[in-house]
């Protein structure tokens, strides 16, 4: 092991959630692995998320698990079971990249009475295979608060295979940096998601210190100002954003011979729409904008760990639309 930690956090049911986290490499590098265990004190019910990689046969060979709260309401909860295997074939080419990678998972979701904690339905149990393409090509620097220049990237199409159907879902992800000066970035992006399975995902950020964002995927997206906001059963969902990132100050200072190391304080704006489109209706818009200061760590020497400040406001405050002010930490980890 090369890092390990207790979590405390509160959870999306209105308790806390307490974790432990252990992850780790080898001298060679060849294997890597993390662990985290929780349990969410107001659900009483545990969560766990395991990962592991195999750099021996010239691929990166992946192993993923999970059994996680998805979502909660007054009545109900969401568990979300996975597993998977991936296999990723990284390219470096003379200034640029490509990663073409193969999946399959197996998905289950299932809904939970909250109080008695009886199963009340099963949501969707499906094998997925995906194929993906990410590409790249940046330039950055030591001083950087962001990749400063080029452009990043991603495509792919996942399987959906239910019982009487296929179902397909397409996922563009699209980011563009420039380097205005003083190590200033200017940073468009955006993700796009369509299923005919009606199956994406929009959502807010979480009610919890720790990654309260979630990672945005096949049928997932990510939106801010709208906070413990999702929207399902979506046919396609859209994100763009524009975000300037700036340097406050280059700390690199440590204490002692504490494993914690301040890097770099940076300041952040962005302004942001998402786009919800459901069967039958027209497309919704959902602005946002917001700024914020965020603080860069490394910890136990490996790990990186952002400590944010921000004030995130969503105008259509008829869909969730909010002014908040929030800390949240944010916790990076061994690429898998």
């Amino acid at each position: 092991p090369r890092a390990w930690s207790p979590l405390i956090q509160s959870s999306a049911s209105g308790g806390l959630s307490i974790a432990a986290l252990v992850a780790g490499f080898d001298a060679l590098d060849v294997h890597r692995y993390s662990l985290q265990v929780g349990y969410d004190t107001n659900l009483l019910v545990p969560e766990a998320t395991l990962n592991y990689s195999n750099r021996a046969l010239g691929a990166v060979w992946s192993v993923t698990g999970s059994s996680r709260l998805q979502g909660v309401s007054q009545l109900l909860y969401q568990r979300e079971d996975s597993v998977g295997v991936s296999l990723s074939l990284f390219r470096p080419l003379t200034e640029a990249l490509i990663n073409p990678s193969i999946s399959w998972a197996w998905e289950r979701v299932q809904a939970y009475d909250r109080d008695s904690g009886n199963l009340t339905q099963k949501l969707f149990q499906v094998p997925q295979v995906r194929a993906a393409l990410d590409y790249a090509n940046t330039d950055t620097s030591r001083q950087s608060v962001l990749t400063e220049e080029g452009f990043r990237g991603a495509i792919g199409h996942q399987w959906s295979l239910f019982p009487d159907r296929t179902g397909h879902e397409l996922l563009w992800a699209q980011n563009h940096y420039f380097h205005l000066g003083g190590h200033t970035v200017l940073w468009p992006h955006w993700q796009v998601a369509v299923s005919d399975a009606n199956s994406v995902q929009l959502e807010g950020r979480r009610n919890q210190l720790v990654d309260s964002f979630p990672g945005f995927s096949f049928d997932q997206l990510v939106m801010r100002g709208y906070p413990q906001q999702v929207y399902t059963g979506l046919r396609n969902a859209a994100v763009a954003s524009l975000d300037l990132r700036f340097p406050i100050r280059r700390v690199e200072q440590g204490w002692s011979t504490y494993p914690l190391f301040f890097e770099l304080l940076q300041g952040l704006a962005f302004a942001e729409t998402s786009w919800i489109g459901a069967p039958g209706a027209k497309p919704v818009a959902l602005p946002a904008w917001g700024a914020g200061i965020r603080g860069d760590w490394v910890v136990m020497n490996y790990v990186p760990l952002v400590t944010a400040v921000e004030y995130h406001q969503g105008t259509e405050k008829a869909r969730g639309g909010k002014s908040e002010l929030f800390f949240e930490l944010r916790l990076g980890g061994l690429s898998f």
